[in-house]
């Protein structure tokens, strides 16, 4: 295909893309759709002039400085405005990020176009929409891709940044010549824990198994990754004091304690959580069956897993004690689910390149055809949102 042609093609499916989001935006801003997005901008003042605590403040503080810089120059945009404008932007940011990945791993094997369009659905796609065991699309089922959390928009690109650059560091680092990535992976991660702390609570744990797995005899590569991880761990201890120990009277909505429950929130919404868990995991956990031997090979592969493992734990057991229906700790298991979804699907183009047998392209397709029904309940989940104004 002739360049020109191609980079034309990738400017429609990036503008088609963003059109979509602003419209969901937009929507939730100034048409009553079911979303988060007026909560956070009614904070945002109170955060930044110090009258209010909320741990996950990035977005906050990002919008209200686009919104003064707008000020600035004499240009008429509210608060609601950045934010919808903001959000539109990071869903093309997470898009990019998805899509750079899919070209690190598989620039040589598939055309541009096709890994363009496949990290297109995996924006889209949620756990498999079955109406007859659970009348809701979202709760209960956990999704790798949620439309109503501004929070969870801002987090994804760093998420993914943090997971795939540590993995290359771990693995690459003995021959490492860019003595900078240590740093910035550091400064990436402590990012995330202020974006949405979410991520780094199911991730540490994971990448701590993970070590002990593949790595368990190279002390040196402990010490190193503690290093790029400490300052995160000691902004997450900040804000476990303050959302969680100190009395902050500004913050009473905010105050909370952590609780053990079984399976409590997730039961709320679904009859049979296992049930549903498979639903959510179905694509992954078909290329767990047809190549267990090489997925145990694939390293990255492999810390999705554990992080899909630990985040789901998490959220079965631990509750915030007030605010139990919100189900706090199912944002981690959301962001861990996009992020298996990414690397499962990296790992299927890779086998189906590899193995060209009849059978061995059966397997692929099964999986496949399994993937079509997590992007079919993915838009169905989408349109029905504009239709019924609400994420349920």
């Amino acid at each position: 295909m002739n360049r020109t042609i191609n980079k034309i093609i990738k400017i429609d499916l990036y503008i088609i893309v963003s059109i979509c989001a602003f419209l969901t935006f937009y929507c939730q801003a100034y048409r009553g759709y079911d979303t988060d997005i007026g909560l956070h901008v009614m904070r945002i003042i109170p955060v930044v002039h110090g009258d209010y605590y909320i741990p996950h403040s990035m977005l906050h503080y990002i919008t209200y400085g686009i919104y003064k810089i707008c000020n600035w120059i004499s240009l008429n945009i509210s608060l609601y405005d950045v934010m919808v404008l903001l959000e539109t932007f990071l869903v093309a940011l997470i898009l990019y990020i998805i899509y750079r990945v899919l070209l690190y791993y598989l620039k040589d094997k598939f055309n541009e176009i096709i890994l363009l369009l496949i990290s297109i659905s995996l924006i889209f796609v949620t756990s498999i929409y079955i109406p007859f065991f659970n009348k809701f699309m979202y709760l209960g089922q956990g999704s790798p891709n949620t439309w109503h959390n501004p929070t969870t928009f801002i987090i994804k690109p760093i998420a993914i940044l943090c997971f795939w650059g540590l993995v290359t560091y771990i693995q690459k680092y003995q021959h490492l010549s860019n003595k900078k990535l240590p740093i910035i992976l550091s400064i990436l991660f402590a990012l995330s824990v202020w974006a949405k702390p979410s991520f780094a609570i199911t991730f540490y744990p994971a990448l701590l198994i993970f070590l002990i797995i593949y790595y368990r005899k190279n002390f040196k590569i402990y010490w190193n990754i503690f290093l790029i991880l400490l300052p995160s761990i000691i902004l997450l201890a900040i804000q476990y004091y303050h959302t969680y120990s100190q009395s902050l009277a500004s913050t009473n909505d905010m105050k909370d304690n952590i609780i053990f429950t079984f399976f409590g929130v997730i039961r709320l919404w679904t009859k049979v959580p296992f049930i549903s868990l498979l639903l959510a995991i179905a694509f992954p956990l078909s290329i767990l069956v047809i190549d267990l031997k090489n997925v145990k090979k694939n390293q990255i592969l492999i810390l999705s897993w554990l992080n899909v493992i630990i985040a789901y734990l998490e959220f079965a057991f631990l509750a915030e004690k007030y605010k139990f229906p919100q189900g706090a700790f199912g944002f981690g298991y959301n962001l861990a689910l996009f992020l298996l979804f990414i690397f499962s699907f990296i790992h299927l183009l890779n086998y189906i390149k590899s193995n060209t047998q009849k059978k061995q392209q059966i397997y692929a397709a099964i999986c496949l055809i399994i993937y079509s029904l997590h992007l079919y309940s993915g838009v169905l989940y989408y349109l029905r949102y504009f239709i019924t104004k609400t994420y349920t």
